[in-house]
């Protein structure tokens, strides 16, 4: 009898120790799991902080870009008018230069 409680404690032994490493294993792999997530996490916020300096600079340069094209349109309508001008007072000159050539 106490050969086989000596053998079935050396089996429960070895069934401890399996279990043992088992959860030793289990152990280190969550331990890297949770450097991992931390290193993700850590990540995640360099990448939102640059996501969110990329968004202040798109804003502000779509300002700007905005600022420049109401100039641009303006700058357009005044030479489409100043233009029209400068046809008719160029036209005026080229008629007065030829009455005086012609006469």
């Amino acid at each position: 009898m106490r050969t086989e409680n000596e053998q079935v404690q050396r089996i429960q032994q070895v069934v401890l120790d399996d279990q043992d490493r088992t959860l030793d294993e289990l152990s280190n792999a969550i331990s890297r799991q949770r450097d991992l997530s931390l290193h993700i996490s850590s990540e995640l916020e360099v990448q939102e902080n640059l996501l969110d300096e990329l968004d202040h600079d798109l804003d502000f340069t779509s300002n700007r870009l905005t600022r420049a094209n109401r100039r641009m349109d303006n700058v357009f309508r005044k030479i489409a008018k100043d233009g029209a001008c400068w046809t008719i007072f160029g036209l005026v000159a080229l008629l007065l230069f030829l009455i005086v050539l012609l006469k």
